[in-house]
């Protein structure tokens, strides 16, 4: 800023897109409040969008509000995203030709900034540039260092082309008569910008680029997303430090920081005493001096907070670098920009739930009550969205919901979600007719896939689109009274299930959803053992999840017909004569009939010998004993003969079988609640402790008083 006010330029030409000019005089407009991005998108595939993001600290940011301070023009010259979608640049991409040289690669800063001694090239940047006192020379050193730098390192042919681009907009800018150009722009550009070949050169490398139609806007962005570890990273490693940097004096700079870390520390429970911040400051400062830093730096700082407040636990760690390093500030654009009407309605009805409580924090966790007016048009929107693929909330599970009308919810804004509204936008100009038009759709792709339908239908009920219920479920009945296989009306079972479960609480007509259940049950029942049989690995994985869904269905159910006939179902499968089951699905029907209290815990031991027994293939029983853990951990707490049975099974295994079938069990009791986990060691101890007991009975006490003055001794001497 300093530099751009003694230069005083009289026009500006910023390093973005062309395609956003158009906005950036919304930049000043009341509610415009960084960190926002543009978003630009393909008008006919949105799934090509491009985020340009800008924080408070942007220089392009701070440009940019300099130049509309000043009145005067400002212009986009990179080379335009519509041209980079299109065809003709993919074709440039492949015949642009790249400098010779390989030393540096495509990232010569950080390769300079290891050898300088730093941890990267942001990390190099900071302690060279932002954190330079008097940096008025800096911009003649920096393009120096990169011309240099360049010279021995490949240019991308992404760069050779933008590069050309933005040279053509400067000659053209010249070419006006402005005589004061001030060109804002990332510092690997700067030499390519400033020493301009020929003109002829320039153009036959832009000959042929053609555009694609795009659409440009603002939407809100937050410091996460700024960070690398968003997924769409802008450069800025460290949002929430920079903007302490951008808006304190470097003398407070470190003060402030280790204060907010002690703040956020005692919030955690640590002792974090003024005394301890003064401490923490001065550590950080002599580290600071010791490496002839000009100002402390990150690293600095948090080599000092680690020390002086005894910091061990990583998660305490994360914690700050989330709060204080990252941040998780969120901007907002005003009202005035424009909007598609699907937009508009969402934002909207956003706006409405925020005052009434759900939407008003980020990471906000929420549970409605179905049986509440507000709290059900809560759940239909979200659900709508969902069905849209907008993830604005995500049903969950939070402790103390229980019972049929209560859900609960993850509620969560991030940028992105703006673009999945845009290209929901191509359903509807609602959210109602959107969905509608999605579902609609999706009939007309789902043809004869019986579980795509049940889904379909499970989504309609739950975003309250009665209008389509009745097609879909007819739909569904057709299918299942003509075809369908077993495993595919398996998979459609626990959805229809849920619509029945849900349809009371929810105020609609699920009866209808009856027919469709009676009609797919009984054919589950009959077909079930063939489709068990003589099958891989991989078709026994995907059918103990339906086996599962299926008996789930039918505990919700509740209803003596369809209880009866699964329960006879499992006991056919491995009692029946001539059915032979994969193991593992032996395995998952076992625990189920034993939990059923349709065969005993003795006849629950016995399958368990024999599928142990010696002369047993160890993979064999080790799928069986994956499908008989799957669950709870209450069989094992509950019947500790069972555990001393697959402690001496493993215990004859060979090292090389007990490696391979180790992780199946690991993974069936990693899957355990912890208080469960625990209660199975105290069961598996429990014959370790009275041995522990009986031995400890046998030790003579006045022998022992005697001894240990005499050990305390030799240790205190040790």
């Amino acid at each position: 800023m300093r530099a751009l006010r003694n230069w005083a330029p009289n026009i500006l030409l910023i390093e973005g897109t062309e395609e956003g000019e158009e906005l950036l005089a919304m930049v000043t407009q009341l509610g415009m409040v960084p960190p926002v991005a543009m978003l630009v998108y393909d008008v006919k595939n949105s799934n090509k969008a491009a985020y340009y993001p800008f924080a408070e600290f942007s220089p392009e940011w701070n440009a940019i509000k300099y130049g509309l301070d000043q009145g005067l023009p400002i212009r986009l010259i990179d080379l335009p995203i519509s041209m980079q979608w299109h065809e003709s640049y993919k074709q440039k991409l492949s015949d642009a030709s790249q400098t010779e040289g390989q030393k540096y690669g495509l990232d010569p800063l950080s390769q300079i900034a290891k050898e300088a001694g730093f941890e990267s090239g942001e990390r190099w940047w900071e302690s060279l540039v932002e954190q330079r006192r008097e940096s008025e020379d800096i911009f003649a050193h920096v393009s120096e260092l990169i011309g240099l730098l360049r010279k021995d390192s490949e240019t991308s042919a992404s760069n050779l082309l933008r590069e050309a681009y933005m040279r053509k907009r400067i000659r053209a800018t010249i070419k006006e008569g402005y005589e004061r150009i001030a060109v804002i722009c990332g510092a690997y550009h700067a030499p390519a910008l400033e020493q301009m070949p020929a003109v002829k050169s320039d153009n036959n490398l832009l000959k042929g680029l053609r555009k694609t139609k795009v659409h440009a806007t603002w939407i809100p962005w937050t410091y996460e997303r700024l960070s690398y570890t968003s997924g769409y990273g802008a450069g800025v490693l460290s949002p929430a430090w920079y903007e302490l940097m951008y808006n304190l004096d470097r003398d407070e700079l470190v003060l402030h920081w280790m204060s907010r870390t002690a703040a956020l520390l005692r919030d955690e429970g640590i002792d974090a005493s003024p005394a301890s911040v003064i401490e923490a400051v001065r550590l950080t400062e002599m580290l600071s001096t010791i490496r002839a830093l000009e100002v402390p730096g990150l690293e600095e700082m948090q080599e000092a907070v680690k020390s002086v407040f005894n910091l061990r636990d990583d998660s305490l760690l994360n914690l700050i670098h989330r709060q204080l390093i990252i941040g998780d500030k969120m901007g907002t654009v005003p009202d005035s920009i424009p909007l598609l009407p699907l937009q508009a309605e969402i934002n909207k009805l956003g706006k409405k739930w925020k005052k009434a409580g759900p939407l008003n924090k980020q990471k906000d966790q929420e549970k409605f009550d179905l049986r509440k007016e507000r709290d059900l048009a809560f759940s239909q929107f979200f659900h709508r969205l969902n069905l849209l693929n907008i993830h604005w909330g995500r049903l969950t599970t939070i402790g103390g919901a229980k019972g049929s009308f209560w859900e609960a919810w993850k509620i969560r804004w991030n940028p992105e979600i703006e673009l999945e509204i845009i290209e929901a936008a191509t359903w509807g100009n609602t959210l109602e007719t959107a969905c509608l038009a999605f579902v609609n759709e999706r009939l007309n792709t789902a043809r004869d896939d019986i579980s795509e339908l049940a889904r379909l239908l499970e989504k309609a009920f739950l975003a309250n689109l009665p209008a389509l219920l009745l097609k879909i479920v007819n739909r569904l009945s057709d299918q299942v009274a003509t075809q369908g296989p077993v495993a595919e009306l398996m998979q459609a079972v626990l959805p229809l299930v849920n619509v029945m479960r849900y349809g009371n609480v929810r105020q609609t007509e699920a009866s209808l959803v009856k027919n469709v259940i009676d009609a797919a049950l009984p054919r589950i029942f009959i077909g079930l053992a063939p489709a068990c049989k003589q099958i891989d690995d991989e078709l026994a994985d995907q059918m103990f999840e339906k086996i599962i869904g299926v008996n789930n269905a039918v505990q919700l159910l509740n209803l003596q017909e369809f209880t009866s006939g699964w329960n006879q179902t499992l006991l056919n499968l491995i009692h029946k004569e001539g059915v032979s089951v994969h193991r593992k699905l032996a395995g998952v029907v076992s625990r189920m009939l034993q939990e059923r209290k349709l065969i005993s815990e003795e006849e629950l031991s016995r399958f368990m010998n024999l599928e142990l027994a010696s002369h047993t293939d160890p993979a064999r029983s080790a799928k069986w004993l994956e499908g008989l853990l799957y669950g709870s951990g209450l069989l094992l707490i509950h019947n500790p003969s069972m555990i001393r049975m697959i402690s001496e099974w493993l215990k004859d295994l060979n090292e090389d079988t007990f490696l391979q079938v180790l992780p199946l069990l690991r993974r069936s009791f990693s899957e355990y609640a912890k208080p469960e986990r625990a209660a199975i060691a105290r069961v598996a101890n429990a014959k370790h402790v009275q041995l522990k007991e009986e031995m400890r009975k046998q030790v003579n006490e006045d022998n022992l008083k005697r001894v240990i003055p005499v050990l305390r001794l030799l240790l205190d001497g040790a």
